[in-house]
Formats: structure tokens, sequence, C-alpha cells
């Protein structure tokens, strides 16, 4: 029989690494998440770290940092100041610290990057998206 000195228990074992996950920075634990359309969610973990991720398949991505965006039940719309820092994994090619604009056409779970704001007015326009669903440029 196998004798142990130090007398912590599993029940304690497991406490400790609960309390320990759960006020640590790691993990997907987040300040935030808010549900989208389309089965998409906002998370924001930190001002550096704030993303949209979802679709049908979970697998799309706006990577970090997602500055503003606004929906409906047909489009997320996206300004995202691209971060070397996402804790979030993604294979999107970006150029760090350039602002990139998104559309999320939630019909067709079809994600559409423009590299500048001419570009997403473009974008909406052909896509039919409302006049009134407007993102806040920053």
């Amino acid at each position: 029989m196998l004798k142990v000195k130090n007398r912590i228990g599993i029940p304690q074992l497991s406490l400790s690494l609960v309390c320990l996950l759960l006020t640590s920075c790691g993990g997907w634990l987040s300040d935030s998440t808010e549900d989208l359309a389309g089965n998409y969610k906002y998370v924001f973990e930190s001002r550096e770290n704030s993303l949209i991720y979802g679709g049908v398949k979970e697998q799309k991505v706006i990577p970090c940092t997602v500055e503003s965006y606004a929906y409906s039940s047909d489009f997320i719309l996206a300004q995202q100041k691209a971060s070397k820092e996402c804790v979030f994994p993604h294979n999107i090619e970006q150029e760090e610290e350039r602002i990139y604009f998104w559309i999320v056409d939630i019909k067709n779970d079809t994600l559409y990057r423009a590299d500048s704001w001419e570009a997403y007015e473009e974008n909406r326009t052909r896509l039919h998206v409302p006049e009134e669903l407007q993102l806040e440029k920053k």
C-alpha cells in the first residue's frame, strides 16, 4: 500500500484547479459574449481581443480586434483593426494595424472583407444591405 505524506484529497485538488481556471486569463472563458444572428457570436476578452466567430459550422472568423459592429437577422457588419495579439486561432492573412471592413451574409453564411471604406460601401450596395443597418465608422 502506498502512503502519501501530503494529504491533499481529490476534492481539494479539484477545487484548486477550478479556482485557478476561473481566475486566470487562460482558457476560452471570455469577459462577455453576445449572440448575434446566424449562430455568430461577438466575444470580448479584452480591448485587443474582441472578435466575431460562428456560422453554420462555427468556422467563420472576423479576427481581433473588432472595433465596432452592427447586425440584423440578415447581415453582420464589422470594422476590424488587425492585431497579431489575437488569442483566437485563425488563418486570415492580414496586415497588422490595418483597418478592414466586413459583411457577413447570414443567408449564405459568407464573409466579405474590404480593405477600404469605399470597397465596403460597394459590397453593401451589391449585397443589398439595408440603409438603416449602419456600421459606426471609427
